[in-house]
C-alpha cells in the first residue's frame, strides 16, 4: 500500500489507491480511531478482486487541517 496526500479546501487528506483493470472500486474509510494502514494485511487480496481507494478521514491517520 502506497499512500499519497492531496489538499482539499483547508484539509490535507491521506489516501491510498490501487487502479487495476477491474470494473468496480471499493471505497475504504478508516475505522475509528485507526488509520487506513489497518487495511494493509488485506490490501493485496482485495486488489486482486477490485480497484481500491482508501481514505483517512480528517483528524485521523495522516489527514489534518492545514
Amino acid at each position: 500500500m502506497h499512500t499519497q496526500f492531496t489538499n482539499i479546501d483547508e484539509l490535507r487528506i491521506r489516501f491510498a489507491r490501487y487502479k487495476g483493470n477491474h470494473s468496480e472500486t471499493l471505497l475504504l474509510l478508516n475505522p475509528l480511531p485507526e488509520s487506513i494502514f489497518c487495511f494493509s494485511p488485506m490490501w493485496d487480496t482485495l486488489a486482486a478482486q477490485v480497484d481500491l481507494l482508501a481514505i483517512d478521514m480528517p483528524g485521523f491517520g495522516g489527514s489534518i487541517e492545514i
